[in-house]
């Protein structure tokens, strides 16, 4: 039997034939010197060479891919960053479910129930895009719409907080103090500009006075032992967080009720809504005693001129959460906006306003001047 000669290849694929005894004759072997070419069989060259083209199509990216982005949410995605669509929800359209019909009724009122949907449906549609300039309060941010819990010492404290949140009095304050920590409500309208400008509409509209008297008798009880007093001494987050709003209402009230003169919308909404600088709503939270973050530059405006002076005049109060929280962050826009841009030298927490309801009227210097001579004869005697 003629073995091969070295160098000669046979593919793998193929299957051996059974070697013939005839002997090869000068012509029929192979040229001395010259390898076989290497060929693979048609059944496996085929899978591989589909399964390259694959991996070649999908390796180099498609110049078309991107085209379909905007230069600036491509200049966003090359750095990293991501934007959010801060634009109100569409409106859903919420079509009536009519009850089923018979054939026999199908033929006559048929025509009479596809005219009830349609007008059902346009009107629906007409009341949901059209934004009412009077909501109602049902459609408000409320403030602790969500469970405030059972860690309490005693259901004295959250017995108190049911009842002055259902008073309709208190309701009628719409108080955005007690809305910027404790209201998922307001944390979901805070997305939409028009839902947050409604609700500023209704907050500011309410009597800044008779409100502030509200609040503050309401921060009094709070922290009264028959209430919330242990909770308070025990630190208790809800409870800070009720009392700091609470004393927060006129100064927080004040600051979010400024216009701006450039936009003519509220400067706090346009804080809300700006996405080019996102510590423009941080100077809000100074009212409840929040502190400015370390590193936060807002936009060097009016209006957060306007605001900052709202809070210079109410730190001077020890009882507001401000006085403890407005040095640290005057400072620190001055920093940013210049040494004299906001007041960072208010002398805080010097004076002490009123915690409770009592107002002091035209005559009570006179009360206490005869209430002083009296004891004072007392003494004498």
């Amino acid at each position: 039997m003629a073995l091969p000669r070295r160098g000669s290849y046979e593919p793998a694929c193929r299957p051996k034939e059974k070697s013939l005894s005839i002997p090869l004759t000068h012509s029929q072997r192979p040229r001395p010197g010259r390898r076989r070419r290497s060929t693979l069989c048609s059944s496996t060259a085929f899978p591989i060479a589909f399964l390259i083209t694959i991996i070649l199509i999908f390796s180099f990216p498609s110049t078309s891919q991107a085209s379909y982005l905007s230069p600036r949410l491509r200049r966003l995605a090359e750095r990293g960053l991501i934007e959010i669509d801060r634009r109100p929800l569409p409106a859903p359209v919420d079509s009536p479910i009519l009850p089923r019909q018979d054939d026999s009724s199908s033929s006559t009122q048929g025509p009479t129930s596809t005219a009830t949907s349609t007008s059902a449906a346009a009107s629906s549609t007409s009341i949901d895009t059209a934004p009412s300039s009077a909501p109602s309060s049902a459609a408000l941010p409320t403030p602790f719409d969500t469970s405030i819990g059972s860690n309490f010492t005693s259901n004295a404290c959250p017995d108190f907080f049911n009842k002055f949140l259902a008073n309709t009095t208190f309701q009628q304050c719409h108080p955005l103090s007690l809305l910027l920590e404790n209201s998922n409500s307001f944390f979901q309208a805070s997305g939409s500009a028009v839902l947050l400008t409604q609700a500023l509409d209704a907050s500011c509209a309410a009597d800044l006075n008779s409100c502030n008297a509200i609040m503050k008798d309401l921060a009094s009880q709070l922290i009264s032992d028959d209430h919330c007093g242990p909770d308070y001494t025990e630190q208790n987050p809800i409870v800070l967080q009720a009392h700091a709003g609470l004393e927060a209402y006129q100064p927080v009230y004040q600051a979010s009720c400024i216009k701006s003169a450039k936009s003519g919308q509220y400067c706090f909404v346009d804080a809300m809504s700006s996405s080019d600088n996102l510590s423009d709503t941080y100077p809000y939270y100074l009212g409840i005693g929040l502190n400015l973050p370390g590193g936060s530059r807002p936009t060097c405006d009016k209006c957060l001129q306007d605001t900052m002076a709202v809070f210079a005049n109410a730190a001077r109060d020890k009882n507001q959460p401000v006085s403890t929280v407005y040095t640290q962050a005057a400072q620190q826009i001055d920093l940013g906006c210049g040494p004299t841009f906001v007041n960072s030298t208010v002398p805080v927490a010097t004076t002490k306003g009123s915690s409770g309801s009592v107002v002091v009227g035209p005559t009570s210097g006179f009360l206490g001047m005869l209430v002083a001579v009296v004891v004072g004869a007392l003494v004498l005697i």
